[in-house]
């Protein structure tokens, strides 16, 4: 994902995330969410 594109992907709503956006699950205390994430598209897990 280019970088300026980050801002809004933390802003919006996600299904992964049951509707939340990045941003409020972080603020919710579940940061590890966003890390499992990122590794499975790392990995080419997550579709």
């Amino acid at each position: 994902m280019p970088a300026f594109e980050l801002g809004e992907w933390m802003r919006t709503p996600n299904p992964a995330f049951e509707g939340q956006s990045p941003i409020q699950v972080i603020e919710n205390g579940e940061a590890d969410r966003i890390w499992r994430m990122i590794f499975q598209i790392n990995a080419n897990v997550a579709n």
